[in-house]
Parts: C-alpha cells; structure tokens; sequence
C-alpha cells in the first residue's frame, strides 16, 4: 500500500499559547502543539512539498536567520534552502512501502509531543539526571578527549562561509551550542519531521543572531544538492529512520570534497536496545551496589533478596514496532561503513544508560558527592573494560567520517 509522505506545518493561530522562554515546556503547549500537529497531518492540508512549506510559512523562510529580508543571501556561497534541501518521492530502495508509515510517523510525533525539555532544549525527565550527564563528561575527558560539538566546530575551523546541516535536529539546542562557537559568516539548516519540535530553537536562534534556518523535512526522503555542505551532522536522529541506504547516499554526495560527517547514534539491538546479556550483566551489577541507591523498604530484610527487575526490565524479545524508535538501528554502522571510512570512532554504553537513567538509582547517583561520583567512575570503568574485552556490546558510537574514496 502506497503511504504518504507528510510534513507538517503548524501556523502560531493553530497554537494558543508559546512556552516561556526559560523552563520547561507546558502541559498544555504540548497538548494543543500535538493536537494542531494531528489535526494538520490527518486532514491532508500539508504539502509534500517542504519547500512550498517553507514558502508558506515565514517563520521556516529561507529568508529569516541569516538572509537579507528580500530572500538574497548575505554572502555568495549560501543559497537559500530550496536550492540545498528539498525532498523526493523517488527512493530506490523506500523500506516504508513495508510498514504502517502513516501510523508509525503519528506514534512519532504524539511520543515527542510528550517529551519533557530542559532549558537547553535537550530532553529532560531521566535524561537531565545529574548521573547521565556526568557519564557523557567523563567519556569526553578519559575516552573521547573531544565531544560532538567540538568535532562540528573543529571540521568548519578556518573555512570561508562553512555551510552546516543538521539532520534531525529535534528540538535545536545542540544547533544553538554550536552557532555560539562559529564565528561569522556560516549559516547552519536544521531540519525535522515536526516543524513544531523545533520553534522554540528558531526564536531563540532571532533573538541571539545566530545564523540558523530550520525546515520541515521528512529525512526518509531527503534531497541534497551535490557538493553543498562543509560538514553535515546527525545527533540520536538516524536510529528513526527506514530508508537509512537513500539518507547515507544523500549525505555523501552533498558533502563537499573535504567534508565531514559527525555522528551520534543509537547502534543496539533493533526496537530493544540493549540485548539479553547486557541486561542480566546490569541486574547482578546493580544487586551489588550499596542499598543507599535503592527505592526506600518498610523491613530492612528485603533488601537482602532484593529483586533488581522490580527497578528494570527484565529483557525481552522484539514485538510490535512503535512509532520510529529504533527501527533499524542495529543496521546503521554496517549500512554507513559501506559508503562512509572513520576518522575518529568511538563506542560506549553497555549498560550506563539502563542505571543512569532509572527513575530510582539515576535520581540517587549524585556525582557531587564524592563517594557517588567514585562509584560512579568505578561503574564507567567497568562497562569500558566490558566493551574493550567483547564482553559486552555498545549501544552507542560517536565519530567523525567521511566519504570513501571512489
């Protein structure tokens, strides 16, 4: 059954309020944002066309951050986004044609409609525990020596007017940290399924100056034109993907002879993450740690036969897909790794996601106490050993790649 491809544009009448400017996103925003999103997808008034869209819309304009009112880039090489970024219905191999699309695109955007964001516009909720962001410090400092921003900002270092694309850029706050560190002229695309994931970032982009254009985008079947961008970028984007073969093939070609592309993906076991030995390595790492992490007991006994799966999942086979979360991400480094060489490769967590971000132990590992951050380093240390001796399998990489040579 042919699906369609739908790209949503919300107009500001179609949502009653805005969040503040700092905090947190409402309730009631995400409400009235998801269901003016549902509302515009399910009746058909979206084009399938982004770039009529964008036209469309002021606020996606090729004209707004970073171009003259009149639509004329400031500097020669940037063009406005229609002659960079569009989209295309003709996809050699469209895996989509295999799936409810339509269905698993509305569980997409119901599920980050829902999502709690920081003020950095990062996801909030387990994912601000203090635990999970000291493990990614502490990978960058001891494993790493770099992060993802750093490696974006370093592959445009001394380039005149570098041209970026960020693929996937959900809700801009990765976009914002790196245009602070650009100097001008550059001029940075993002691009997402749901313009309103990223309204925030837009607004916030104007009133900093900083040269951002975000679009509306389905990237499943993105077009780039040739030889256009210095360096292209994808942060825990691709793993919701399907066409990840047409996606991998656009980003080559539009890279310009000496770009880069820097990655952070999800690579584990396909719709589950973790696979079954990861996930019993945890339930005996955590059986061991001191009682002062677990949930609160009325009788001081049971921490003795104390249940690890009664605070994680116990593993479980793949069932039914869910919206677009990793649909194919156990596919993505081989299918890359046939067009693409790394420069720089690096893979983690094992386990520390399934600690860091538990409602319980996330919560308790407070790494500003210094016997909390000493455990948890002693952790981190353990899942890299895990990792180097192939005892246990990453479910993330981060690296910088570019093109093989023809």
């Amino acid at each position: 059954m042919k699906t369609e491809h739908v790209i949503t544009t919300v107009s500001t009448e179609e949502v009653s309020s805005h969040p503040r400017e700092t905090g947190h996103w409402s309730q009631n925003w995400r409400r009235n944002t998801f269901r003016a999103v549902k509302n515009r997808w399910q009746s058909g008034k979206s084009s399938c066309n982004p770039v009529e869209q964008v036209e469309n819309h002021k606020k996606y304009a090729t004209t707004g951050v970073g171009n003259k009112p009149n639509g004329k880039s400031q500097h020669k090489r940037f063009m406005n986004a229609s002659e960079l970024i569009s989209q295309t219905n003709i996809v050699e191999h469209d895996l989509t044609k295999g799936f409810p699309y339509t269905a698993l695109v509305h569980e997409e955007l119901q599920h980050y409609s829902q999502i709690e964001i920081t003020d950095e516009l990062t996801e909030g909720g387990i994912h601000a525990h203090k635990s999970w962001r000291f493990y990614f410090e502490y990978l960058q400092m001891n494993e790493f020596g770099t992060s993802f921003v750093e490696e974006v900002v370093a592959a445009v270092h001394q380039k005149k007017n570098p041209l970026l694309l960020s693929l996937g850029c959900g809700y801009g706050g990765l976009d914002l940290a790196i245009a602070r560190r650009l100097q001008k002229p550059y001029q940075i695309f993002g691009v997402d399924l749901n313009p309103m994931i990223f309204s925030h970032a837009h607004r916030r982009a104007m009133l900093e100056g900083l040269e951002i254009v975000y679009l509306p985008i389905d990237l499943n079947f993105v077009e780039l034109q040739p030889g256009s961008f210095d360096v292209i970028y994808a942060h825990a984007s691709l793993h919701h993907l399907l066409n990840l073969e047409h996606v991998f093939a656009q980003i080559a070609r539009a890279l310009t002879p000496d770009g880069l592309f820097v990655l952070v993906d999800i690579i584990g076991k396909t719709q589950v993450l973790f696979w079954r030995q990861n996930v019993e390595f945890t339930a005996e790492l955590i059986k061991d740690m001191p009682w002062r992490f677990r949930p609160p007991v009325r009788r001081l006994w049971r921490h003795f036969w104390f249940d690890p799966y009664t605070i994680i999942s116990k593993y479980s086979e793949p069932a039914v897909q869910h919206g677009m979360e990793g649909i194919r991400q156990e596919e993505i480094e081989p299918v890359m790794m046939k067009i693409f060489e790394p420069v720089k490769l690096y893979k983690y967590n094992a386990f520390m996601r399934l600690i860091c971000t538990n409602r319980y132990l996330g919560a308790r590992l407070n790494p500003e106490k210094l016997r909390d951050r000493e455990y948890l380093e002693k952790l981190i240390k353990i899942e890299v050993e895990q990792i180097k001796s192939g005892k246990l399998k990453p479910t993330e990489m981060f690296g910088v790649f570019k093109p093989k040579s023809a």
